[in-house]
């Protein structure tokens, strides 16, 4: 069954019954947004069709996010390309200085090396501005 038709069903006749009625043929993705679709006219689903739904949740990982590039077609999207490292994993030779035209540096704070919009920056952002405060209070 097509879902765009089981929405126009339930935008002329309402939502009882399809969801029950395409449970059945609907799998993963389709199904998920067939609910989508229900729950925006009105349609609330029970306790064994919300369970039917977040199962088919679970099957369908969400898609890829894609670019196209003129010189060689779809690619996935960075970050999804690849694994996403979190602040704690990045190590400092991970860093890339990128080509601005702004003065770069190493933070006085956390050592990071940042490219620094004005030639007087010293920190690489407000939380290490802070840190560095605090220290110079506190001594």
């Amino acid at each position: 069954m097509n879902v765009d038709r089981l929405a126009r069903h339930a935008q002329l006749y309402g939502c009882e019954g399809i969801f029950p009625a395409a449970a059945a043929s609907v799998k993963g993705a389709e199904l998920v947004r067939l609910a989508a679709i229900l729950r925006r006219r009105g349609w609330r689903p029970s306790k064994a069709e919300q369970d039917r739904i977040d199962a088919a949740r679970v099957e369908a990982p969400p898609a890829p996010i894609r670019e196209w590039h003129a010189t060689f077609g779809w690619s996935l999207l960075s970050p999804h390309g690849g694994r996403v490292l979190s602040v704690a994993e990045v190590g400092l030779d991970l860093w890339v200085e990128s080509a601005g035209d702004g003065a770069r540096g190493a933070c006085g704070s956390c050592g990071r090396p940042f490219e620094a919009k004005r030639s007087t920056a010293r920190y690489c952002g407000p939380t290490c501005r802070s840190r560095a405060h605090r220290r110079r209070v506190g001594e």
